[in-house]
């Protein structure tokens, strides 16, 4: 989301670590506990997308392993 790579700084600085609920623009809500702020912006916008990034310094690198066919 390009409104949150551009404010990533600023966002840094006064969430640090937590979870942020982000639509049109603008912090929703945010908690260190995802499912918590899950169930109250779902409960509060309905079925709707909402980016829910956790707010911290670098981006993580996630290396999955794809399942392999093996001959019988």
């Amino acid at each position: 989301m390009a409104w949150y790579e551009a404010r990533k700084r600023s966002l840094l600085r006064r969430y640090a670590g937590e979870y942020l609920a982000i639509a049109d623009r603008r912090v929703l809500d945010h908690d260190a506990d995802f499912s918590a702020l899950a169930a109250r912006i779902f409960a509060k916008v309905g079925v709707r997308p909402v980016f829910m990034p956790q707010c911290v310094g670098t981006n993580q690198i996630v290396h999955l392993r794809s399942p392999r066919r093996v001959p019988a």
